[in-house]
């Protein structure tokens, strides 16, 4: 998502949402929220405030499961 300047790896905002996707299928709180994330500040895509509140919803309910746990 960020890319990394002093290990030469681009910024790829494409590849990032292809790899949160991957990860959001495992359930990854961290990963729903960066997709969130990327919908809200129209990352690699155009806004979509709809989108990003879903993601952040999912993400908040896979956080509140592991906390009961």
């Amino acid at each position: 998502l960020y890319g990394d300047e002093d290990a030469e790896i681009p910024q790829d905002f494409e590849k990032a949402r292809e790899l949160f996707l991957a990860e959001a299928d495992a359930d990854n709180p961290l990963a729903l929220y960066e997709l969130g994330r990327m919908a809200a500040d129209g990352l690699g895509c155009e806004a979509d405030a709809g989108e990003a509140y879903r993601w952040y919803e999912k993400a908040l309910a896979v956080f509140h499961a592991a906390a009961e746990e």
